[in-house]
């Protein structure tokens, strides 16, 4: 059923696995519809920053608009694919997302792993949203916890998603309305 609704859904920690999946899933859709928007949730630990590029290659090789959405902790590389979305990224209101400076002083050392991993982590960031300068470079082991509003103000996500509340009077038609409102197509 999630897949018929172009939904996306990572609960797990950012592997070759998970990287599989999910961009088989997006040359899927994208194949099906590409003028359809695709829904990618997050709600992960984080991972291999190779995994999150499989994943962040693919969003940007479909036509199809990728929005991503955080969800509860979105760290790390979550973090870093929920801001290489190319539709409108979101954050619920109780999302927790987590930046970190991750690679080691080697970084600088030319054709090195660490030199090349750097420079692509960075560019997303540079890029994609608009950290404060001494966060850069992105090395040392700092770790960055933002809530929504502050996610939103360094530009990572577009907008903090409007929850429903549960016992709210409702008819079912309004609860429609609603959930389509939630849910970007």
């Amino acid at each position: 059923p999630l897949l018929r609704e172009r939904t996306i859904l990572v609960t797990a920690n950012i592997n070759e696995y998970t990287a599989k999946d999910v961009a088989a899933r997006l040359l899927y859709l994208n194949a099906v519809d590409p003028d359809r928007p695709i829904d990618l949730y997050l709600s992960t630990q984080g991972g291999w920053v190779d995994s999150a590029f499989t994943i962040i290659d693919a969003i940007d090789l479909i036509e199809a608009p990728v929005n991503t959405w955080a969800l509860g902790g979105c760290y790390s590389a979550g973090a870093l694919i929920l801001a290489a979305g190319t539709g409108r990224r979101y954050a619920t209101p109780n999302a927790v997302l987590m930046i970190h400076a991750s690679l080691d002083e080697d970084a600088k050392r030319p054709y090195s792993y660490e030199r090349l991993a750097l420079e692509r982590y960075e560019r997303v960031w540079r890029e994609r949203a608009n950290l404060p300068a001494d966060w850069f470079p992105m090395v040392g082991g700092e770790e960055y916890y933002l809530s929504p509003q502050e996610a939103l103000q360094f530009r990572l996500i577009d907008e903090i998603a409007p929850l429903r509340k549960k016992g709210s009077p409702q008819s079912h038609k309004d609860t429609k309305l609603n959930r389509e409102s939630f849910f970007v197509r």
